[in-house]
């Protein structure tokens, strides 16, 4: 059985933890290295990446290719542009006319790149990482890349499956996109929502279908790479925190946000307490979120900058949970940052910018601990470290445990749906 997993985000390390269920779900029940491909916006992070190196996998480029680079960065912004408009007025109104007509895409080489075909051709089933691609949230309005690809897909008439997926907002400024994403939805074969907000923005009648499947986040299978627990209490007096930096922010915006980090942090650092920021972007992406980390780092005085590391090794994603399974307490405003927090019994504070967010903090009977960053202050974000660090081995505890329920959740629904398109029933394999 030939795998083909498509809209994975190279530079954010909660897609890649996402990636790394995946490839170990996939192996574990049976399916050989040589048979999974993976289609990323970036081949490059990984040539060195624990992913490849663990099952072989092939990374080819994205349906919609991306991969415009060049020496000279003005040539690279050049053809970036000249692709985007290329598939924006020719590829698109195509794809999306023969999805929502249920046609068969004509002269397939014109509208992705030759690897991605040729991959999308041998397949016997394409899975969409999971995480949060059928939206707008970063787009303005647009179609995405994401969804462009899962179109391609249904353009060539493979099965698709869209795995633990945040759906929403679709607030398209094109009628016939919103069409696309609804037409996306209703020809996938099975869809594995991991909150319930998603059925809100779902066509009516898919929300009581059954190919529609409640499941949890990707990485909360991932609850048993750190099978030893260690409770908060006994922890090294370290808080972490991990930022949001791919929101658009106006200059006054900006400088508030942070403002409010640095006051809390000063606080947090006289009550005795080390801060750790974990970065969850690589390392000189375009989204790198070190550059603004180091802006409220540098918004504090001298001594409390004493007490301030920056993690700023790439980790990959088992020493990365390793990392935050050792802090006493988090502060996560990227979401994978809470749920990474989450499945290790790391007592969380999450900031939300989506309402996927508090739902997952919700899912662990943890919502007094989560809050909107529409509300972002330093005076309350004090507050609720200072009564979290009150209890913190109970909250953890509970973290631990639910992560247990859960990851043991996800993994069976991943094999159960393998098992639908395999045809029979799996032996899983420990690795």
């Amino acid at each position: 059985m030939k795998i083909l997993i498509i809209n994975q985000y190279a530079n954010n390390k909660g897609d890649r933890a996402i990636l790394f269920f995946i490839v170990r779900e996939l192996v574990r029940n049976g399916i050989l290295a040589r048979d999974i491909c993976v289609s990323t916006n970036d081949r490059k992070p990984w040539m060195d990446s624990p992913v490849k190196e663990y099952a072989n996998i092939r990374f080819i480029k994205w349906g919609w290719n991306g991969e415009s680079k060049s020496p000279v960065r003005f040539l690279t912004r050049v053809s970036s542009g000249l692709k985007k408009r290329y598939y924006l007025h020719f590829c698109i109104p195509i794809v999306r006319l023969v999805v929502t007509h249920s046609w068969k895409l004509p002269f397939s080489f014109l509208f992705c790149s030759r690897d991605f075909k040729k991959a999308l051709r041998e397949s016997d089933l394409t899975i969409s990482t999971g995480g949060h691609h059928l939206t707008t949230i970063l787009t303005g309005g647009d179609l995405s890349e994401q969804m462009y690809d899962m179109a391609l897909v249904l353009s060539m008439g493979k099965p698709l499956v869209l795995w633990a997926q945040s759906i929403g907002p679709l607030l398209f400024t094109k009628e016939k996109n919103m069409q696309l994403a609804c037409h996306i939805l209703e020809k996938s074969k099975l869809i594995y929502l991991r909150d319930n907000q998603s059925k809100s923005v779902m066509p009516e009648e898919l929300t009581h279908d059954a190919k529609v499947i409640r499941t949890y986040d990707s990485v909360f299978g991932l609850n048993d790479v750190t099978p030893t627990y260690i409770p908060p209490s006994r922890r090294n007096d370290r808080i972490g925190i991990s930022i949001y930096a791919a929101g658009k922010r106006t200059e006054v915006e900006l400088n508030k946000y942070i403002q409010c980090f640095a006051y809390f942090i000063k606080q947090i650092v006289m009550d005795d307490h080390a801060i750790h920021f974990f970065p969850m972007e690589l390392k000189e992406s375009v989204s790198d979120d070190r550059p603004l980390i180091y802006e409220i780092i540098s918004a504090l005085d001298c001594e409390t900058r004493e007490k301030c590391l920056v993690v700023e090794a790439d980790l990959e994603t088992k020493p990365h949970l390793e990392e935050i399974s050792k802090c006493r307490l988090f502060i996560g405003h990227k979401t994978h940052s809470v749920v990474f927090a989450l499945t290790v019994g790391t007592p969380i504070l999450a900031i939300s910018y989506h309402p996927k967010t508090l739902e997952f903090i919700q899912q662990y009977h943890l919502e007094h601990f989560g809050i909107d960053d529409k509300i972002l202050d330093a005076t309350l974000l004090t507050s609720i470290v200072r009564e979290m660090l009150s209890r913190i081995d109970d909250i953890g505890k509970m973290e631990y445990d639910k992560s247990a329920e859960y990851g043991a959740k996800v993994r069976s629904d991943f094999q159960g749906m393998l098992n639908t398109f395999k045809g029979n029933s799996v032996v899983r394999k420990d690795i």
